[in-house]
């Protein structure tokens, strides 16, 4: 039994290891028992949210709690068949030191063969009580379906010795011929030529992690957005391929951020208080685009609305709706 169990907490320590983006997080597997699922990150100076006050940025933790969360449902379910993101909501407590290590543990709850309900707690080393809240639901493939020779294949060399070998080959590189998001873009923008939005570069700046990102600022069309440029390591699912849905999730939550804090004439950084995202379809190895809309700006919170997209503005791959607490001098 207990060999059974080290084999099978090799072949998720693969599994992991193998998604570019939860490799280069540095997002590993601790533990795996029952229906739950135990994962940490370990500290970096690229995921610092708030450089004053050394805090890890919000959407680390949602990445952690994606990646996290999927695991348990490999291990409720006692089967590696793909899955999918159908949505995902995180509670933000408190604000966790970005020195410290951060640990997620998530159960699944409740499995059908379509659907599983997962929840998750993240923790910061040092603090008894959370730091995030995350609840889930994913969609699981059915067994003999489309792509599962390629999933099974992959699942197969992850259970051999030299897994991570070969890895990087799997995942695709941007080509021009992959992707007319930036000639679409042109034909959008004779009008309005592209430019980089000076004041939300400024912005930009001042996270780390969306540095990390590589996003930018632009304005398209009279629509003010924030790219990330794709690049391997951002991708989550190598069989299809597509983007992580925590590197989704971080474009549109600093996407909100920046939206916010433009409000601000001293430009203070609000916070994250909860966000929810609905998963529309698989984001694809592409340069992605976000924008943000203020729905309710009150008196001391402020809701947003995102929208992700690639290809087009009108076909939306994911949404996402925040809470944020804004600064007090954003609300005079």
């Amino acid at each position: 039994m207990h060999s059974k169990t080290s084999s099978t907490l090799q072949v998720a320590r693969h599994f992991c290891d193998s998604v570019p983006y939860s490799r280069d997080l540095g997002i590993q597997v601790m533990a795996m028992h029952d229906e739950r699922a135990v994962m940490t990150l370990m500290p970096s100076s690229s995921l610092v949210g708030d450089v004053s006050r050394n805090f890890v940025f919000s959407s680390i933790a949602l990445s952690l709690a994606d990646s996290c969360s999927g695991l348990a449902v490999f291990v409720a379910t006692k089967k590696l068949l793909p899955i999918s993101t159908l949505d995902l909501r995180m509670d933000y407590l408190r604000a966790a030191p970005a020195h410290k290590l951060l640990t997620a543990s998530a159960t699944c709850f409740r499995h059908t063969p379509e659907i599983a309900f997962v929840r998750c707690l993240i923790h910061s080393e040092g603090l008894e009580e959370p730091v995030a809240i995350g609840s889930s639901v994913f969609v699981r493939a059915k067994d003999g379906g489309a792509r599962q020779d390629a999933w099974k294949a992959a699942v197969e060399k992850w259970k051999s010795p030299g897994a991570m070998s070969g890895v990087d080959s799997w995942v695709p590189v941007l080509t021009t011929s992959q992707s007319n998001t930036e000639s679409l873009l042109e034909m959008q923008s004779s009008d309005h030529p592209c430019k980089v939005d000076d004041d939300a570069r400024c912005l930009v700046a001042q996270l780390p992690f969306a540095q990390y990102l590589g996003i930018c600022a632009a304005v398209i069309s009279g629509i003010h957005c924030l790219k990330m440029p794709y690049r391997s390591t951002l991708i989550g699912n190598m069989t299809l391929p597509a983007l992580h849905g925590g590197a989704l999730g971080a474009l549109m939550e600093i996407t909100a951020l920046i939206a916010c804090q433009q409000m601000d004439p001293m430009r203070l950084m609000p916070k994250v208080v909860d966000s929810t995202i609905d998963y529309l379809r698989s984001g694809k190895a592409r340069d992605t685009y976000a924008q943000a809309k203020i729905v309710r700006s009150g008196q001391r919170v402020v809701t947003l609305r995102v929208e992700c997209w690639q290809d087009d503005p009108g076909n939306v791959i994911a949404v996402m709706r925040l809470q944020l607490m804004a600064s007090e001098s954003s609300l005079q």
